[in-house]
Order: C-alpha cells, then structure tokens, then sequence
C-alpha cells in the first residue's frame, strides 16, 4: 500500500513497500535539490551568456521510473504535483547526460542524487550544461582514447595531473603550466594521431564539468579542481574520465590568468591546454623530466599495473576477438554505461564492464560482464557460445531482446553469430 507522507514543494512524495509500482520514490533532499537549483542556475551567463535553468529529469536506474519537472509530454507521463511522473520509453537512455524528450532537452540525473551538497550542484551544473551545449553551438564529439590505458600514457597522464594540481596550489604557476604541458606533449608524441580524440575528450566532458565545478562549488572550486585531479590518479581507467580530471583545472587556470574570450575559443574548437598556453605566453613545452611530481612512484605503480594489464588484455582477446563471439551492428546506437570501467584492445577497440546497456534499431543488449565497443563504433560485441531463443538471444553475462525485424544469423568463423535485419 502506498503512503503519501508529505508534500513538498510541489512534488509528491511517497513511501512504502509498493511504491515503486505508482509514482517515483522521491524524498525530500532530492525535491529541495530541484529547489535549490533554480536559485544558482543563473550563474552560468557569466561563463557561457546563457542559463543552464531548464527541464531536469531524475530517473531510477533500476525500475525507469522517473520525474520531469516539465511535461515531457509521453503517454506514460502524469502529473504529479508540480513535476510528471512516468516511465521512461526504453529508447531512451538512462544515465547522468542530456536527453531529448517530446520535443525538448532535459538534463537527466540517476537517483539516488548525491549525498554531498556541493557534488549535487556540480552534477546539476554539469548535466545542464551538456543540455544547452547545442545551443551554443558545441557538439561535443568524442573518438576512441586507448592511449589513456597504455603504460605511457597513464605515466604522462598521471604526471600532467600533478604538475596542474602543483599550478593549482602553489605560487609557482608559470612553472607547473609548463610541466604539466611538457607532460602532455610527450604523451601525444608517443601516440601518434591520438591528439585530435583527445583533445574532445578534454573539451566535452572537460567543460561541462568546469562548469558544474564553477557553477556548483562556488568559492570552493579550485579546491574541487584539485580534489578531481587527486582522484583521477586512483581511476583504474582514463579512457573515458580523464576530461572530467583535468578540464576543471586548465579551465580555473585559464580563468585566473585572465584570459579573454577562453571559452567562445574552446566550443570552437581550439584545445584547453593550447589556450592556457598562448595565455600564458609559453612558447616552448620544455623538457619532460619524469622524476618530478612523485614521478618515480608513478611509473613504479604503473609498470607493476601494466603486468596486470597485459594479462588482463590477453583474457579478453582470448574471449571477445579470437573466441566465439556475438555481433551487434550498429545503426542508431546509444548506450548507457560506467566511464571508469573502460579498458583497451588497442586496435580492436574499448571493453565496457560491468553494468552496461546498448540500443539500437535491433532491440536492446544489456550486460553484466564485458562488451566489447570496435574503435570505429560500428558494432558491439559479446563473448559467446549463444543461446537463441526466439528474440532472445543471451550468452555468459549478457542478454539481448530483438525487435521483429532482426534475427540472430551464423556468422563466418564456427560459433560466431551477427545480428541481421530479416
């Protein structure tokens, strides 16, 4: 039986062992978080000239149910209270990003919200800003960065990381930039062609989470800055968060070195670290001296973490390359999944673990194990053997549901299978 409680701000909210059946379980810090960002939304004209104040969406990963605090105007929507509650479709994706719903873009949050108040505003801030980002003429492409997960590269990451917090946190900025740019030189000079995928990275994820930091932390940003760039050391993966580590940091640097118009540069196009460094007027990177910033510690971490590495590689390879395997095309294809599970085939591609979902024009592929993403995101791959049954096509941790005009064919080596349209 479902117990109304209390009436909050204009949201319901509800309790009891059936709740989940009716409306959306929300208590009462996630509806004074809805409150509470209409008072500080506003203070993104200062960076970008426009609000990120517009629609939210909070959504329960495990059931979908949800509430808007616009009308997304969906079937399965009602109103409740001053928000609309509903399920949402299963195209849509579920993950802390923007949406489009009926018509509109909704930045979209995963309940439960944070428990730390400032992480709940910068998660607001963030989500936000990818939502008005079109707007503002930033489309925010990302590529493949298996570089991050290579020995060297997490070497020079981890370094570049430092040497911004050393910026962040001493009076010796100048000096820091530079490291921190010699870093990331070196890096770049190992991985040809890596340059260009990184450096989106660093700008979609990079400047969403600046401002989430600038907009949500207020006075206490570059202490959150710094707080990022200590826990991307602890990332068992940067392929995919390494923007969300260092893009606060050169973002504040840029700021405080005053520079004009940084940020109508960056959505341009140009690259932080290149801004941060004609700001500052550094001409030459410098020499990268790895003995400094802990350096001796880092690389002793990551060469006993790249034998793991390497036998970890060869387990996957064995199981999603050379092994019989499943194929997913894709076509129109999204996918929810957790940034900091990532790992790198090197050519063959990125595996996602754990929890991940990916939909397409054939149905929907959920898994608990390992996905393996090609590095030109044209297919999607599970380890097999398959069982078929019907529209349901399932293997060792991972399950799909086609829609009726795909099927599960024979594919070209003995065990594999390639999902086709009929």
């Amino acid at each position: 039986m479902v117990r109304v409680i209390q009436t909050l701000l204009g949201l319901t909210i509800i309790a009891g062992a059936n709740a989940s059946s009716a409306v959306p379980v929300a208590d009462a810090d996630t509806a004074a978080a809805l409150t509470e960002f209409s008072t500080y939304c506003g203070d993104s004209v200062r960076l970008w000239g426009k609000s990120l104040c517009g629609p939210l969406v909070l959504v329960d990963p495990a059931t979908r149910q949800a509430f808007a605090t616009v009308d997304p105007k969906l079937p399965a929507f009602v109103p409740n209270g001053s928000a609309w509650s509903g399920v949402l479709p299963k195209d849509v994706a579920v993950a802390n990003t923007s949406v489009a719903l009926g018509g509109q873009r909704y930045a979209e949050m995963l309940l439960p919200l944070p428990k730390d108040a400032v992480e709940r505003r910068i998660l607001f801030a963030h989500e936000s800003f990818h939502r008005i980002q079109p707007d503002l003429g930033f489309k925010g492409a990302e590529a493949d960065n298996g570089h991050l997960d290579a020995k060297d590269g997490r070497i020079y990451a981890r370094l570049e990381m430092a040497a911004l917090k050393a910026a962040l946190s001493s009076r010796h900025r100048r000096a820091a930039v530079r490291d921190a740019l010699a870093y990331r030189a070196a890096r770049l000079a190992k991985f040809p062609g890596a340059e260009a995928a990184e450096n989106s990275l660093i700008a979609n994820e990079g400047l969403a989470e600046y401002t989430g930091i600038v907009v949500g932390a207020g006075p206490a940003a570059t202490a959150v800055a710094v707080k990022r760039l200590d826990e991307g050391a602890a990332r068992p993966s940067l392929i995919r968060s390494f923007g969300y580590v260092v893009g606060p940091a050169y973002g504040i640097l840029l700021d405080e070195a005053g520079s004009k118009d940084w940020r109508k540069a960056a959505i341009s196009g140009r690259p932080l670290p290149d801004l941060l460094q004609r700001s500052l007027g550094i001409h030459a990177a410098g020499a990268a001296i790895r003995q400094r910033y802990g350096g001796k510690a880092i690389i002793a971490e990551e060469t006993a973490r790249d034998v793991q590495i390497q036998q970890r590689r060869g387990q996957l390879t064995a199981a999603l390359v050379d092994g019989p395997n499943v194929t997913f095309p894709f076509e129109k294809m999204g996918i929810d999944f957790n940034p900091n599970t990532l790992f790198s085939l090197g050519d063959q591609g990125t595996v996602y673990g754990q929890a991940t979902t990916v939909r397409d024009t054939w149905g929907v592929l959920k898994a608990t194990g390992d996905i393996l993403i090609s590095s030109s995101w044209s297919y999607a791959r599970v380890a097999g053997p398959a069982k078929i049954d019907g529209r349901i096509v399932s293997g060792p941790g991972w399950s799909a549901e086609l829609t009726e005009a795909y099927a599960a064919v024979p594919g070209a080596r003995a065990g594999d299978v390639v999902i086709k349209k009929k």
